[in-house]
């Protein structure tokens, strides 16, 4: 049975203000109008202030602690350098300590007089940066040697959670998270590479022969080598918000950032372009500098009232045994080939390009390039890959900027445009007869794409996914589609069903195949979902209603690195409207009314619904219902058996 529209958007409203009147949802309707940051539900529980001193004992953990050294290469930063030694200074870490301040920026001459810190001016810049911190380094008095950007800032407790926590037998420590600092304000907590964090022993220092001389990918090139040198030497520490030691600071510094300034490739050149003209314009001191370290802010304070608020980025529980980061490649089993006669017969030759991979990116660290070099090894001829670097600011795409395959194109954007709006960003530019939309955080067997564009090429597919395991873990089981749990719209992870493609409920969004001419009638992602959340599952449930079938391709399996915390800006009230607008968009009234008293408990649900109301949800949806072929009652009863149960005729 199929539904029919409703006669105008008029109708459609009237129908809604009806479930107002449902006493049960009364209350949540009120909230429509709610400000922003009013919309009811428990805040995030606070970190308590017993916790947040607890961190402070971490010195006293340390009965006998080892003697350090940090080192901390400078280039006409002096304020920041200022606020770096301070930093050094507050530090509580019982044992002894130095910080080796390296300059070889020749306009200024820095001193400072204090038995910890040693100041170490050079006439001549370095040729590169690796070269500096490997100077940096030979200037240790100790072996357990600490990096200290000038430009960051690190917390009292540094030190001793890092002495207290290291395997020494290992030889290298970071954390894993940190606190992004952009404009006086903090986010997070945030995952990513940050070498600014790590510490490591001079004996491994010294038989990987320490940092490459370059000046881009320098941390990470070094962090591989000590991989290769010894597997099992990164020691990646996770850690609780309130243990976080590490402030990684972004924009509103004063200064230049490294990973900003030289998007052309020329970072090195650029930096020193760079302060030359704030030299040349009197706008940075210049001769003998007097440091007189201090902050310009209260960090731990700011630390402190972040924690309290409901801002903090929710953190999954620790897994039993860490992935180290980047997680080790494995050779994943290939699908078994095709004839030649059966590939032949897999494009019809209506576009320019076989294939069209999108690759939004954000903050992808080394996984964008490897993700990148995978596909182009795998593809076949005549296919593309799109790069939508997403408003990262880790450098993960500066490898494309100067140096990249004819096949292979680069978008840049300077703020995140959001799931959606990137994938669909890189579509409008895509040429491939079929179009992979691909996380940029994948690794891939070799033929993955034969049996993909095979059962594509069956009239009533419209999209297909691979099966998606682990990145790191091969061992672990790995997931075919989804199941859409209801009323709350999760998406959960499906076992395979059988061993040849299948239908199934939806799938994942790390992994889609759809052909561009199925695209151009059903659409891509939808506009109207912001940031982060659910574009997947809509897009899987349009196609159903559409007339189109989503079906998995068990022959191949790709390996997905699953993030501790999500790089994409994604506010609650986005996510919970997102998961509204699946429902606004697709489902019947009585449907509609059991999303939403499921979803009235969430946080920031006021502001989801005024989201909601301020969007062409409504025009939307009358024009969806207008042209499916299958209503919202079918989909669950066609996957009833799979845990989609229709909740509203209890089959």
């Amino acid at each position: 049975e199929v539904s029919e529209p409703e006669a105008d958007i008029e109708a459609m409203e009237h129908a809604l203000e009806r479930l107002v009147d449902n006493p049960a949802l009364h209350d949540v309707f009120q909230r429509l109008g709610a400000t922003n940051g009013s919309g009811g539900g428990a805040a995030a529980p606070a970190v308590a202030r017993a916790e947040l001193s607890a961190r402070r004992g971490w010195a006293a953990q340390l009965a006998d602690p080892p003697p350090v050294s940090c080192i901390c290469p400078v280039y006409g930063r002096v304020e920041l350098l200022e606020e770096a030694i301070y930093s050094f200074l507050q530090q509580d870490y019982p044992g002894q300590k130095e910080l080796i301040v390296l300059n070889d920026y020749a306009g200024q001459t820095l001193e400072f007089d204090h038995p910890e810190v040693r100041v170490v001016n050079i006439p001549r810049r370095f040729n590169s940066i690796g070269e500096k911190y490997k100077a940096a380094a030979a200037l240790c008095a100790h072996d357990i040697i600490f990096v200290w950007h000038d430009d960051d800032i690190y917390l009292p407790h540094r030190l001793s959670f890092s002495v207290a926590n290291f395997n020494q037998e290992k030889g290298f420590f970071k954390a894993n998270r940190a606190w992004m600092w952009e404009q006086g304000h903090l986010s997070g907590p945030e995952q990513n590479v940050f070498h600014g964090g790590s510490c490591w022993r001079r004996e491994l220092f010294v038989e990987t022969h320490g940092y490459p001389h370059i000046s881009t990918g320098y941390d990470l090139e070094f962090e591989e080598l000590c991989r290769e040198e010894r597997p099992a030497s990164l020691q990646i520490h996770w850690m609780k918000p309130e243990d976080i030691y590490y402030i990684y600071r972004w924009g509103g510094t004063g200064s230049y950032h490294f990973s900003v300034i030289g998007q052309n490739g020329h970072a090195y050149q650029d930096v020193a372009a760079y302060v030359q003209q704030q030299a040349d314009h009197g706008q940075i001191k210049l001769g003998p500098i007097t440091l007189k370290p201090h902050w310009r802010s209260d960090y731990q304070a700011l630390v402190q009232n972040f924690l309290e608020s409901d801002q903090v980025k929710p953190m999954k529980e620790k897994a039993a045994e860490e992935i180290p980061f980047p997680p080790p490649f494995h050779v994943i089993p290939p699908p078994p080939p095709l004839a030649d006669a059966e590939v032949a017969q897999l494009f019809q030759g209506t576009y320019p390009a076989k294939i069209s991979v999108i690759l939004p990116a954000a903050n992808e660290s080394v996984l964008l390039q490897r993700t990148v070099e995978q596909f182009e090894a795998t593809l076949p001829a005549n296919s593309e890959i799109i790069v939508v670097d997403n408003g990262s600011h880790d450098g993960c795409a500066d490898f494309l900027v100067a140096d990249r395959a004819a096949n292979v194109h680069l978008i840049q954007t300077t703020e995140s445009l959001g799931v959606a709006g990137a994938r669909n960003r890189g579509l409008a530019q895509a040429q491939g007869e079929v179009i992979v939309f691909a996380d940029a955080h994948i690794d891939l067997p070799e033929r993955w794409w034969q049996p993909m564009v095979a059962t594509l090429n069956r009239p009533e597919v419209g999209v297909v996914g691979p099966g998606i395991g682990v990145m790191g873990k091969p061992e672990h089981s790995v997931s075919y589609g989804q199941y859409i749990t209801f009323p709350k719209l999760g998406g959960k992870w499906w076992s395979k069903q059988q061993d040849s493609p299948y239908p199934a409920p939806s799938l994942g969004g790390g992994f889609m195949a759809m052909r561009h001419d199925t695209l151009k009638q059903a659409g891509a992602f939808d506009a109207g979902m912001p940031e982060w959340g659910s574009e997947d599952l809509e897009l899987c449930i349009r196609y159903w209603l559409l007339g189109y079938e989503v079906w998995v391709v068990p022959q191949v399996t790709v390996l997905h690195y699953f993030r501790t915390t999500n790089p994409n800006k994604a506010r609650w009230q986005v996510i919970s409207h997102n998961l509204l607008r699946v429902a606004l968009l697709h489902f019947s009234h009585d449907r509609l009314a059991q999303v939403i008293s499921a979803l009235k408990s969430d946080a920031k649900f006021g502001d989801a619904l005024a989201l909601a109301a301020d969007s062409d949800v409504w025009q939307q949806r009358a024009d969806l219902a207008a042209r499916r072929v299958r209503d919202d009652h079918w989909l669950f009863e066609t996957f009833k058996d799979c845990g989609l149960a229709d909740p509203v005729t209890g089959t």
